[in-house]
């Protein structure tokens, strides 16, 4: 419901984003907020907190890292099958931006808007750590808050509407949840095997379930 909501006012917020830059929250959005949603970067932070776990003999920084590896993992193969299912171009590839165009699979590489992978990234691991240390106050909070500015980023730097970044950062939330309880489950006979395989245009997800 919040996504089609969005839908309806995808045009009018990306105006009001676009119409409301300036330097300071340019380099906000781009030096900040945007790396923490790219791919190469969120692997690095995840590898950073596991490295810290296991030089600190903290097994449950380690423990939860992983988890936010599969999260992670789980969240941009999601992302990346609805994007290449719907192709929808970004705000800023149509010489006039139009929120209603939608390509449909088998158009190639080139419209990807639809969700968000930056937003679901950003949530899937945000969430992860959230569930796991909400004992303490301050973790859920900044967590949240990263995410959600790295999500803001993709509307304020014209290269999603809003509902992508909604649906995005709703997807990631869902898996991160899911992993982060399928972790606390003792007998949990489900997992998701963190690798994918290509072959001849095909994508291959490996799913466990013994």
């Amino acid at each position: 419901g919040a996504g089609i909501l969005a839908y309806t006012q995808d045009e009018n917020l990306q105006k009001f984003f676009s119409s409301h830059q300036n330097q300071t929250t340019d380099h906000l959005s781009t030096y900040f907020f945007e790396p923490l949603g790219n791919g190469a970067v969120t692997s690095l932070i995840i590898g950073g907190f596991y490295l810290g776990g296991r030089l600190s003999d903290n097994k449950r920084l380690s423990g939860t890292s992983l988890i936010a590896a599969k999260s992670f993992i789980t969240a941009s193969i999601g992302t990346q099958i609805i994007k290449h299912l719907t192709h929808r171009p970004r705000p800023y590839q149509d010489a006039i931006a139009d929120d209603n165009v939608w390509e449909g699979p088998f158009e190639g590489f080139d419209f990807t808007s639809f969700p968000s992978g930056h937003s679901a990234a950003a949530f899937s691991v945000a969430t992860v750590f959230a569930f796991e240390y909400r004992e303490t106050v301050w973790v859920p909070i900044l967590a949240y808050t990263l995410a959600g500015g790295t999500a803001i980023s993709r509307l304020y730097d014209n290269k999603h509407w809003a509902s992508d970044v909604l649906i995005g950062s709703a997807l990631g939330f869902v898996t991160g949840r899911f992993m982060w309880k399928q972790s606390k489950k003792k007998n949990s006979r489900f997992s998701i095997l963190p690798a994918a395989g290509f072959r001849q245009g095909s994508m291959s997800i490996f799913i466990r379930l013994s």
